[in-house]
């Protein structure tokens, strides 16, 4: 019987990715509602990834809020809209490792580990 690896050690929340169905609206009311800052306005996606606009704001933590083309539809299919991603510091590679065997012992989805071009590995 194989056991559940122990949780490691959050260093701290880096940013979390929102996914919306209207993305000047929801920059908006982050920012009229929230007192979210506005770091950097509405623009077109800049990853051959990513087919779509953001926005960057700041809630305490950096986010981003995006909407993806073609739009999304209500009925939540993958991209859906709310929590899209999360990003969480880890201190190095292993501490990275380790969470990844956890988030997967908790069936948890989440993308391969892979260099992320000058900071680092990222999930």
């Amino acid at each position: 019987m194989t056991q559940n690896p122990e949780r490691p050690q959050q260093s701290r929340l880096h940013h979390l990715g929102l996914s919306v169905a209207d993305l000047d609206r929801s920059t908006a009311w982050y920012s009229e509602v929230l007192g979210a800052i506005v770091i950097r306005e509405p623009y077109a996606g800049e990853r051959a990834s990513f087919s779509g606009r953001m926005a960057i704001v700041s809630l305490g933590v950096l986010s981003s809020i995006f909407s993806s083309t073609p739009p999304i539809e209500a009925s939540c299919s993958i991209p859906h809209t709310g929590l899209d991603h999360l990003g969480l510091i880890a201190k190095s590679y292993e501490q990275l490792d380790a969470w990844a065997r956890w988030l997967d012992a908790n069936g948890v989805r989440r993308s391969k580990i892979r260099e992320a071009g000058g900071i680092g590995s990222i999930f």
